[in-house]
């Protein structure tokens, strides 16, 4: 179960860090982020808020809800809506939105950026496990992609050194720098699906697309962690967005969690997520 601070704070925690606090349902939490899309100018059709309620629930009976730290499935009738995160956790209440505008999301076919500027502030400061980086990001690509060098979610610092982004790098193949320097994995497949990279131990980077490994290094994870927040649509370069995600590419949401998600778990999730995604006609 995932213990989560009560809803009447609104804060959209789905973190089992907090002892004491008094366990939510998945109605409670789906009502919650309901609740927060109004008062962020959005809405919610019937439909979308039943889709929700039942990925929260299948999270929920996996017991892997509390492992995130964010998670923004883009959807709700207007632009304020999908800025609005499921779960918000250590960042900021909603997506810092620069430049997006209302044209650049519909529902039923996700978020885009212009390729030069639109990007996502997440808040979120790389996670770590005694000093070391660990974490997974989830990136639901809708459509696929030809540029290169557009990174879905990242943050990079200069001082101290780290690296901690999830990437295209060249044409037909991804790569992943995942929480951490020194170890990245390629393999050529189409953008489209639900791609996941994940940094679950020092020595253990890996890459999934649609719930199945594809591929994974054993490098060390000896980078730093980057003192500054992920972005979305981009990376975080000491502060600077850098690297965007290409305009003909539509996203369907993304996530952040804290690595722990066992390998066995990887299936389901990805099938709840696709489950969502096909409610919603995408």
């Amino acid at each position: 179960m995932s213990r989560t601070l009560g809803l009447g704070l609104g804060s959209g925690l789905g973190l089992d860090r907090y002892p004491g606090a008094r366990i939510r349902t998945p109605t409670e939490i789906t009502t919650d982020w309901v609740n927060r899309v109004i008062a962020n100018g959005g809405t919610v059709s019937a439909g979308t808020q039943t889709a929700v309620q039942t990925f929260v629930t299948t999270m929920y009976s996996l017991g892997i809800w509390g492992r995130f730290l964010r998670v923004n499935l883009f959807c709700g009738d207007q632009l304020a809506a999908c800025l609005t995160p499921l779960v918000s956790g250590p960042g900021f209440a909603t997506d810092t939105n620069v430049n997006f505008i209302a044209g650049d999301y519909v529902e039923n076919l996700g978020l885009h950026g212009d390729g030069v500027s639109a990007y996502l502030n997440t808040g979120v400061i790389v996670p770590n496990v005694s000093g070391r980086a660990r974490g997974g990001l989830t990136w639901d690509s809708l459509t696929n992609l030809i540029a290169t060098s557009d990174v879905f979610i990242g943050a990079q610092s200069t001082v101290p050194a780290g690296d901690t982004q999830f990437s295209k790098t060249n044409v037909g193949s991804m790569q992943q720098s995942v929480f951490g320097g020194g170890s990245s994995a390629s393999v050529g497949f189409q953008l489209t699906g639900l791609w996941r990279a994940t940094r679950k131990s020092d020595t253990n980077n890996q890459m999934s697309k649609d719930g199945v490994l594809v591929a994974s290094s054993a490098g060390l994870n000896t980078g730093a962690n980057a003192a500054v927040a992920l972005y979305v649509f981009a990376k975080n370069l000491d502060g600077v967005a850098d690297n965007y995600v290409d305009a003909v590419c539509r996203c369907g949401g993304y996530a952040i969690d804290d690595g722990t998600i066992p390998d066995e778990h990887e299936a389901a999730f990805s099938t709840a997520w696709t489950v969502f995604r096909t409610a919603l006609g995408r």
